[in-house]
């Protein structure tokens, strides 16, 4: 995930295709956490702005990361992907 971000220039950002649903689920990742022992959530939104909150079970995830344009070009890039607990409480 944070090698796929760093290939990104200011003008796209990260959308993801979530693979498991059967049908194409397509939404802008704003966030990831991960719950130990094998949760994952994925925050962000869908293209019409409504919110999506999305909680998985490592063993069942397949995400296809993709780069469209930003939408908002004036925002500056957030970065997705893992940090530890550490390096998110300034350490």
């Amino acid at each position: 995930m944070n090698d796929f971000d760093a290939t990104l220039d200011e003008a796209h950002e990260v959308d993801v295709r979530l693979v498991t649903f059967g049908q194409a689920v397509v939404f802008h990742l704003e966030n990831i956490w991960y719950w130990n022992p094998s949760l994952i959530r994925f925050s962000g939104h869908m293209e019409d702005g409504s919110a999506v909150d999305l909680i998985q079970h490592v063993s069942q995830i397949s995400v296809l990361l993709m780069k469209p344009a930003r939408t908002d070009p004036s925002e500056p890039k957030r970065p997705i992907g893992f940090a530890c607990e550490a390096e998110e409480a300034g350490g």
